[in-house]
């Protein structure tokens, strides 16, 4: 990430408060003394300011975009939204899971039936992203986003029975995205690194891929 695209278009605000400081003590010069090159200064600095906030308002970077992707994937996940959340990936999409050579497509029949029976399965009350981590390349149109997700809800369990509440449970994830021609990030790749009741992402509790648990 270079420098104009990390202060400019992901976060300007260290430069824009850095700016404020020193037209404060030139407009508190021009107080003091009435030298109007000092107001012109101080009033020029403000207006960068303005300009910056602008920058940033308008550029939306590409770590931004990807965060923008994870978040409504999230938010379709809480909702149970299948439609919404296969809108952000790539019809090559892929679910690997440790132990399962090749992963298996979300467009494959199989990915299809595992993933409307995960989101059937789970009503959460709470599902948000913590500690997102995210890479873009320029050249390659490749990105990855690693981050945790603590969950609360309930299970429903497929084949029946008393619906089981789980305390806050964390996750963790990894994504591999692809840049569209049309700009936007898209999931090719979902991997989860850390699952409920075990370390390298096989679980004891419902996943996509039947036989992990």
């Amino acid at each position: 990430m270079d420098f104009a695209e990390l202060h400019f278009g992901e976060n300007p605000w260290p430069v824009i408060f850095a700016l404020i400081l020193v037209a404060v003590v030139f407009l508190g010069l021009f107080a003091l003394n009435q030298n109007g090159r000092h107001l012109f200064r101080g009033l020029g600095l403000l207006g960068l300011c303005l300009a910056l906030l602008g920058i940033d308002w308008f550029w939306t970077t590409d770590r931004e975009k990807i965060a923008g992707t994870i978040t409504a994937m999230a938010q379709a996940v809480k909702r149970n939204d299948e439609a919404e959340l296969r809108k952000h990936f790539t019809p090559s999409a892929v679910y690997v899971q440790n132990g399962l050579p090749g992963g298996v497509g979300f467009e494959s029949p199989l990915g299809r039936t595992l993933l409307k029976q995960a989101l059937d399965q789970m009503r959460f009350d709470l599902l948000t992203v913590k500690s997102l981590q995210i890479s873009a390349g320029k050249k390659t149109r490749r990105g990855k986003a690693d981050f945790d997700v603590m969950a609360t809800g309930t299970w429903l369990p497929p084949l029946g029975g008393s619906a089981i509440n789980f305390p806050p449970t964390p996750t963790s994830w990894s994504m591999g995205l692809s840049k569209q021609d049309d700009g936007r990030w898209l999931v090719d790749r979902i991997t989860p690194t850390r699952l409920p009741g075990e370390i390298d992402g096989r679980a004891n509790m419902p996943g996509l891929i039947p036989g992990r648990f």
